[in-house]
């Protein structure tokens, strides 16, 4: 299956590479070397290139500050996305997802971050294992839905906004398109759902 998706970076480039990926995600996503993360909406994918402290502001705000945000980042900064920042639109070949709950993907990502792996191996490296073992080819975080992220604070809200992929393996991902910047993504016409489920 061939889906369209969207990824967010300062960085251009003309294929992706494992090694080198969440290099140029703004806020440094913790899971980014197991694979190519996309999403479903470009206004979505900007949110990993934005400055440090517009993110962190709008999630002192919490859901209404996050909805803020894709709106009109300008309301935190003149220049609220790192330099560089653009949206690359890709064609995606994948067949065989493994599907991870939001809820369990972001309680991973609040344990990573909180140290409790400190000096233990990352337990990202084993999800994406397990997911090859299985015999799939990229992990599906499925977009959450109202009132879905309980356990975790509101910030989460944007980025599981809509359906996130990690794809496994590089060459399954192709760019065909690029935006300037990230003030001018693609515009978003399908759903927010990839499909892929």
């Amino acid at each position: 299956m061939t889906l369209t998706a969207y990824h967010g970076t300062t960085e251009d480039f003309e294929q992706f590479e494992l090694g080198r990926t969440g290099q140029g995600a703004g806020q440094g996503h913790v899971a980014g070397r197991i694979g190519i993360f996309l999403s479903a909406c470009p206004k979505v994918a900007t949110t990993f290139t934005l400055e440090s402290h517009v993110w962190e502001q709008a999630c002192e705000e919490g859901r209404s500050g996050m909805d803020r945000l894709l709106r009109d980042p300008y309301r935190y900064d003149e220049e609220p996305w790192l330099e560089g920042a653009h949206v690359v639109t890709c064609e995606v070949d994948v067949a065989k997802p493994m599907v991870v709950p939001v809820q369990d993907w972001v309680d991973l990502v609040d344990r990573v971050n909180g140290g409790e792996f400190d000096g233990e191996p990352c337990p990202f490296r084993g999800l994406r294992e397990a997911a090859l073992r299985r015999g799939c080819d990229h992990i599906l975080i499925p977009a959450a839905g109202e009132g879905e992220l309980s356990k975790s604070g509101d910030e989460f809200v944007v980025e599981y906004s809509a359906d996130v992929i990690v794809v496994l393996d590089p060459a399954k991902v192709r760019i065909v398109g690029r935006s300037p910047s990230a003030e001018v993504v693609p515009s978003q016409e399908q759903p927010l759902s990839l499909g892929t489920r």
